[in-house]
């Protein structure tokens, strides 16, 4: 989050910064140029096969920034930190970008779909490094190979799931989330990335309060 708030401000104070923070490629088109692309030319997802290899490649990557996000913080844990950090300030560059072509509904009905479940599980995936570091690097009275068995199950529990709900958001994200609106209408896809955003924290957090508290 704070990522997120570094990139908007530095993009809000000036426009400049915005390719100076992310990779160039990000801005081969302005937002605007890409909408516009997007709502007057064929969809880019016209048969299943393409929506599955598409989905494959995309969630195979984000496992891989997953399993980068925990190798990172399990090894350094500030390095951890500063990977989930400048995943923030990519996210904060181009969200702010998209607000300035004033095309915010776009970004938002794009991206908010398969996002709901990916930025939530990159993040996961950082705490389960975050986790394994401290007891590897930080063990306290215990030797570190007692320190890490303590945490592993909860670890393996963390990037598993993380791993499922990724490959949900791959799927998404080559299928769903890649439709103009000529097909699905923006307020649909957004209503469909709030749904799964709460969905995912019912899971987590609401259904638990009510469970009695274990020694």
């Amino acid at each position: 989050l704070l990522g997120v708030l570094f990139g908007a401000l530095a993009v809000a104070v000036d426009r400049d910064n915005a390719p100076r923070l992310v990779p160039r490629e990000f801005f081969t088109k302005s937002p605007s140029q890409r909408v516009e692309q997007i709502e007057n030319g064929d969809e880019r997802i016209d048969s299943m096969e393409k929506a599955f290899y598409f989905g494959a490649s995309l969630y195979t990557h984000n496992i891989r920034v997953a399993c980068l996000a925990f190798g990172v913080g399990a090894l350094t844990i500030v390095g951890g930190l500063a990977l989930l950090f400048y995943n923030g300030v990519i996210l904060g560059v181009i969200g702010m970008m998209y607000l300035f072509d004033g095309v915010t509904v776009f970004f938002l009905a794009w991206v908010g779909p398969h996002g709901a479940l990916e930025l939530p599980s990159i993040v996961f995936a950082g705490a389960a490094g975050l986790l394994t570091g401290r007891a590897l690097l930080m063990p306290g009275n215990l030797t570190r190979a007692a320190s890490l068995r303590r945490v592993m199950p909860d670890v393996m529990r963390i990037m598993t799931g993380a791993s499922l709900t990724l490959i949900c958001a791959g799927l998404i994200e080559g299928s769903f989330s890649q439709f103009s609106s000529h097909t699905i209408p923006y307020a649909l896809k957004i209503a469909v990335a709030v749904l799964l955003f709460a969905a995912l924290v019912t899971y987590l957090f609401l259904r638990r309060m009510g469970e009695p508290a274990h020694d």
